[in-house]
C-alpha cells in the first residue's frame, strides 16, 4: 500500500477542494458548484458544516475524492500555512497551484508503485531522476513551483511508464499493472475559468536525491 503521504490531511489543508473544484449535481453531489467558488457548505476554519454527514446528503463524491496529498502541500510548502480565507488575494494563487500539485502528486505516486518491481539499475537511476525533478531535496518555494516544467514532466513519467509496462509485459505477462492514479469521483479539477473552471516516505525519497547530488540539470 502506497504510504501516508498520498493521502489529502484536511487539518493541514485550507479547504482547497472545497474551493478549487468543480462539480455537477447528479449521482455523487447534490447540487452545481462552479470551480473557484466556495462550496456553499464551507464555514470559517475551513469546515465543512455537513461533514459528518456527507454521504446521507447527496455527497458522496466529495467522501471519495482525495487530493493524493497535494493540499498540504500547497498549503504548507508553497504558502507558509497562510489561508485564502484570510487573504482573499491568494484564492486564485493557490487553487493554481493545487491543480498543479494534484497532477504532481498523481506522477511521483505512479513512480513510487514501480519500487516493488525491482528494476535493474538504469531503470532505477532513471526513476530516481524523474523523483528529484519532481520531487527535489529542499522541496519546492512558489517561485521553483511556478518554474516546473509540469507537461514536459508528465510526458516523460509517462513515457517511462509505457515503456517499463510493456517491457515487464512480455517478460511476465499476466503480473504487471501500472496505471497512474486517477481521481476517484466526478469532481472536476481542471475547470478552471479559463478551461471552464511502497512505503517510502517524502524525506527517503529526497535523500536519494540529494544522495544522487540533487536533479539532473537536463532529461537524457
Amino acid at each position: 500500500m502506497p504510504s501516508t503521504r498520498w493521502r489529502g490531511d484536511c487539518p493541514r489543508c485550507a479547504a482547497l477542494c472545497c474551493l478549487s473544484l468543480a462539480f455537477d449535481r447528479g449521482e455523487h453531489f447534490a447540487f452545481d458548484k462552479p470551480a473557484g467558488e466556495p462550496c456553499p457548505l464551507l464555514g470559517p476554519h475551513h469546515a465543512c458544516s455537513l461533514h459528518a454527514l456527507r454521504d446521507e446528503r447527496g455527497l458522496g463524491g466529495c467522501v471519495a475524492y482525495d487530493c493524493l496529498g497535494a493540499g498540504q502541500r500547497v498549503v504548507e510548502e508553497l504558502f507558509g500555512g497562510r489561508s485564502w480565507q484570510t487573504d482573499p488575494a491568494l484564492s486564485r494563487p493557490m487553487q493554481e497551484a493545487f491543480w498543479r500539485m494534484r497532477e504532481l502528486q498523481q506522477l511521483l505516486l505512479g513512480l513510487e508503485l514501480t519500487e516493488r518491481l525491482g528494476l535493474d539499475p538504469e531503470l532505477t537511476r532513471r526513476r530516481q531522476e524523474l523523483v528529484c525533478r519532481l520531487d527535489p531535496p529542499g522541496g519546492f518555494d512558489r517561485a521553483t513551483f511556478d518554474a516546473l516544467a509540469l507537461e514536459a514532466a508528465k510526458h516523460d513519467v509517462r513515457e517511462f511508464l509505457a515503456g517499463l509496462r510493456e517491457r515487464l509485459r512480455r517478460a511476465e505477462p499476466a503480473r504487471y499493472r501500472l496505471p497512474l492514479a486517477e481521481p476517484t469521483s466526478s469532481a472536476r479539477e481542471t475547470d478552471q475559468p479559463t478551461r471552464s473552471a511502497s512505503q517510502t516516505t517524502t524525506s527517503s525519497l529526497r535523500a536519494k536525491c540529494a544522495s544522487a547530488g540533487g536533479p539532473p540539470t537536463s532529461s537524457p
